[in-house]
């Protein structure tokens, strides 16, 4: 998902076009799908591999996490919601994440979407979304 600095996906809808946001089914859809992608993030142990990440999610909030990512994915998505966090490189540059576990984590984005029943076109937009940061987060 982009920073908190850039606009939000607000543009995406334009007149007679719903939202992504509407699209997903709102803040209850969107939780629901985050709900599923950090439960599978955080008991990843291709992840759980890299120790900075290991030690990350013994010290992370998994509540916190999914509340700070659905109001990420709510804004970015174009809803009302404000996301509150940190930027994605304050956030993720100590944990140090490479190539390959940066594919493991987009691989688990999309179990997650085909999970939660997202139709093919909303999460090929939301992996669009989540891929624009990477320059961000990997290292």
């Amino acid at each position: 998902m982009p920073s908190n600095q850039h606009s939000s996906g607000e543009e995406q809808s334009s007149p007679g076009k719903p939202s992504l946001y509407e699209r997903l089914g709102g803040a209850y859809r969107i939780a629901m799908v985050v709900d599923d992608f950090i439960e599978r993030i955080m008991s990843d142990e291709r992840l759980e591999a890299n120790p900075r990440v290991r030690e990350a999610n013994r010290h992370l909030s998994r509540p916190g996490l999914k509340y700070l990512v659905t109001e990420l994915a709510c804004w970015a998505a174009g809803g009302p919601q404000t996301y509150s966090g940190r930027g994605m490189a304050e956030s993720h540059r100590h944990l140090m994440i490479s190539d390959q576990e940066w594919r493991w984590f987009i691989d688990d984005f999309r179990a997650s979407l085909a999970a939660c029943g997202v139709r093919p076109a909303e999460g090929e937009e939301l992996t669009a979304m989540l891929e624009a940061s990477k320059r961000e987060i990997v290292r």
